[in-house]
């Protein structure tokens, strides 16, 4: 039934999606977080829905230029994307022999900096990026809300293990959670009623879906976004209203089990799972220091061909005792992860990027302070909103191997169109044409 729902859904937004690349744009982007196949079971399964949004997108660019209403500028941002792009496909092409889902990895990684390089051509106004907002809020966010159902449903009882496109529960509650400070952003300017009970609804149910994965992980990003929309939002009364809103709810409903295992976080050191992680880095920083420009190649932290070779190697963290693992395990940690197989300088390259949505945080920040446009505020509160996330996103993906998913090179591109729309505003060029919704 579910196949045949979506079918139908797909056919009403197949004349809009053929006409405007900004729509197939978006289509492209919530297929791409949204994952619909894992959730089919019958001939819809198989569809590639993200290929044929991305397919319509290029064609509707290239035959209809008018279609293209931003410019094109290589800026620092444009930069960095295509030097981590070209820094993948060394990496790829002079990996150790025999890494499964080597090629695989770097394929789904170029293909995402892509969408962010084509988001400034189309995502130009203040229309287009609340609605990049909204599709990216929900397309991650969507995951969420549908374990949070199940949670509630189960009375508590319910436990999130992952799905196929987030990973296992860790990975699920930091990826949920990047879409709460979008959400809250929408909740902020949202004028009806209905709207923002709906907003509020999404923020509880991803909560509950945080709590159902029992990660350690979870309670700490939820912590971030606190600390974050507390002390850098504009409206920080509002933000520490939502955030002791959630507090309470998650109080309210995580069963006892939940808290014995947030319990454990003040023994890291005692905590076998947290010194298994280090065993990791150990191994990934040793893999860097004998490849320091490419690294090891995707997924070479954790491959068995290269295992024994580093298996007792020390690397960077010789001084830590950690216990003998007898079997690879992920690197569970987004920089190691970037270390061990993209070697130093794909580090640096990685780190720079997902800074310069900080970078475009205070840019625009600066520009509507200092026009005093009052009309500008949305963009602060929505660009501070994906700083959020970015900042959820590096705290708590110091612990998980995240590094190449889709959303938080998202928000680099989010947060580059957002600093290109308020330049423009501050500072109008004459050859500027006018931009469409």
């Amino acid at each position: 039934m579910r196949d045949i729902i979506t079918l139908v859904f797909m056919m009403g937004l197949a004349p809009l999606v053929v006409r405007s690349a900004f729509a197939s744009l978006l289509m492209w982007s919530w297929a791409n977080l949204a994952a619909l196949g894992f959730y089919m079971f019958g001939f819809m399964a198989s569809v590639p829905y993200v290929m044929i949004f991305a397919v319509s997108t290029l064609v509707l660019m290239l035959t209809q230029r008018k279609q293209i209403v931003g410019r094109w500028e290589l800026g620092g941002t444009q930069v960095l994307f295509l030097l981590f792009s070209l820094h993948a496909l060394f990496v790829a092409s002079l990996a150790y022999a025999g890494i499964e889902r080597n090629w695989e990895i770097a394929t789904n990684l170029l293909k995402n900096i892509l969408l962010c390089l084509l988001m400034p051509l189309l995502v130009v106004n203040r229309t287009r990026l609340v609605a990049m907002v909204i599709i990216m809020a929900l397309g991650l966010g969507g995951h969420g809300v549908v374990e949070g159902l199940k949670f509630l449903a189960s009375g508590g009882a319910h436990i999130v293990l992952g799905n196929a496109k987030l990973g296992d529960n860790n990975h699920f509650a930091q990826s949920v959670l990047l879409s709460v400070p979008l959400a809250f952003y929408l909740w902020q300017y949202s004028k009806t009623r209905p709207w923002r009970y709906a907003l509020l609804g999404f923020m509880f149910l991803v909560a509950m879906a945080v709590i159902a994965t029992k990660s350690r992980g979870g309670l700490i990003g939820f912590v971030c976004f606190g600390v974050w929309m507390v002390l850098m939002g504009r409206q920080k009364f509002k933000g520490l209203m939502i955030f002791l809103a959630i507090g309470l709810a998650i109080y309210a409903a995580a069963p006892s089990s939940w808290f014995e295992r947030m319990e454990t976080l003040q023994a890291a050191n005692e905590d076998a799972s947290f010194m298994g992680r280090v065993t990791a880095w150990k191994r990934a920083s040793a893999i860097a220091v004998e490849n320091p420009v490419f690294g090891g190649g995707f997924r070479a932290v954790q491959a068995p061909v290269i295992f024994e070779q580093f298996r007792y190697k020390q690397g960077m963290l010789g001084f830590v005792e950690t216990p003998n693992v007898n079997y690879p395990a992920a690197a569970h940690s987004i920089y190691f992860e970037v270390l061990g197989d993209m070697g130093f300088v794909g580090l640096l390259i990685f780190v720079a990027l997902m800074w310069t949505a900080f970078t475009a945080r205070g840019e625009v920040q600066r520009l509507v302070k200092k026009s005093g446009r009052d009309d500008l505020l949305w963009a602060a509160d929505m660009i501070n909103a994906v700083a959020g996330a970015m900042f959820i996103f590096l705290i708590t993906g110091a612990a998980l191997s995240a590094a190449f998913y889709d959303f938080q090179y998202m928000l680099v591109a989010l947060a580059d169109c957002v600093r290109r729309h308020v330049r423009e505003q501050v500072n109008p060029r004459k050859s500027t044409a006018a931009l469409r919704p």
